[in-house]
């Protein structure tokens, strides 16, 4: 009986800890990754999954936003991209952010609000393509508008 009761609890023990567990609802998102800026991984983007969103990475938004007097033109999903991704498809734009890559930055606000501030950049030029003939002016653009976020924001340029 000793065996049989042990196969019992291994398979009900696990169960309060499922019920209790905070759960992140995923589901998959299509979006047309072509015209991107990845900040760091893999070239290709497979299958994108959507997360709860993360009331910090959208606080941080908004401020760098309200102090440089933009306007959100793009949906800021929480995915599992393999960092942080500014994205046009069609007419729409999005920032998709992994937040197990950005968590560990938010305490090193320069570091993190700058990650931000310039994908944020690529998504407010209007002429974002994502494109190799373009990025160069592309990266200036965005890497212009990291600078004017950050001094707005109070934060060292480093």
């Amino acid at each position: 009986m000793k065996p049989i009761l042990r196969i019992v609890l291994c398979s009900v023990l696990p169960l309060p800890m499922a019920l209790f567990s905070p759960v992140s609802a995923q589901e998959i998102i299509k979006i047309d990754t072509a015209h991107r800026c990845l900040y760091t991984g893999a070239n290709e983007l497979e299958s994108l999954y959507r997360f709860d969103a993360s009331p910090e990475v959208e606080q941080m938004v908004r401020e760098i936003l309200e102090k440089t007097g933009q306007t959100q033109n793009f949906k800021l999903i929480h995915t599992n991209v393999p960092s942080i991704a500014a994205i046009r498809d069609g007419s729409k734009r999005y920032l998709l952010y992994n937040y197990e890559f950005f968590y560990p930055l938010v305490s090193r606000k320069n570091i993190s609000y700058g990650i931000l501030a310039h994908s944020i950049g690529h998504l407010l030029e209007k002429d974002f393509s994502g494109n190799t003939p373009q990025r160069q002016r592309e990266e200036s653009i965005a890497d212009v508008f990291m600078g004017r976020a950050l001094q707005a924001l109070g934060l060292p340029l480093e």
